[in-house]
């Protein structure tokens, strides 16, 4: 969602720019799509520490994983799925 609103965001400042001539809309948009961004950023930034101790992303149910990667045509093993 934020990815679609700072499009859209860049995108309405570029034709705002061109249609008014004023170069104000880019101060404007600045801070608007820096926020987006920096929202994304923290949300990730927030599943990081998971990567290193080998966890599993919250919510994320390691067994319906196993099963289903094991009916996959051509899996023979499926091992080292982690919570």
């Amino acid at each position: 969602m934020a990815d679609a609103a700072g499009s859209w965001a860049s995108s309405s400042r570029g034709v705002l720019v061109a249609v008014t001539g004023r170069a104000l809309w880019d101060t404007v948009a600045a801070p608007v799509i820096g926020s987006f961004i920096a929202v994304r950023a923290i949300a990730l930034g927030r599943q990081v520490p998971a990567v290193p101790g080998r966890h599993g992303l919250e919510g994320l149910d390691a067994a319906a994983v196993a099963q289903d990667l094991a009916g996959v045509a051509g899996v023979a093993d499926v091992h080292d799925l982690h919570r």
